[in-house]
C-alpha cells in the first residue's frame, strides 16, 4: 500500500497547489545507531506525529499520510 500511495502522489503532485507540493517530502536518511537509539528515535517520531493526530479540522486541511521505515542493514 505504501508504494502505491507514493506512486499515486508522484503521478498527481503537479495537479496539487504549490503550497501542498512544497509541504510534501520524500526523503531517506542513513544513520549509524544502536538498537536502543533506533528505538528511541522511533518513539520520538511516533510521539511527534501523534501530537498532530487530534487537531481539529479547519479550512485547507487534507488527509496527510506519513510513512516511516526503520530497519538495520549490514554495511559492506
Amino acid at each position: 500500500m505504501h508504494a502505491q500511495e507514493l506512486a499515486t502522489w508522484m503521478s498527481e503532485a503537479s495537479s496539487w497547489p504549490q503550497d501542498w507540493r512544497a509541504a510534501s517530502d520524500i526523503s531517506d536518511f542513513t544513520l549509524r545507531l544502536t538498537a536502543g537509539q533506533s528505538l528511541e528515535l522511533v518513539h520520538k517520531l511516533h510521539d511527534l506525529i501523534n501530537s498532530y493526530r487530534d487537531l481539529p479540522p479547519s479550512e485547507g486541511t487534507e488527509t496527510v499520510r506519513f510513512h516511516t521505515h526503520a530497519f538495520p542493514r549490514h554495511t559492506e
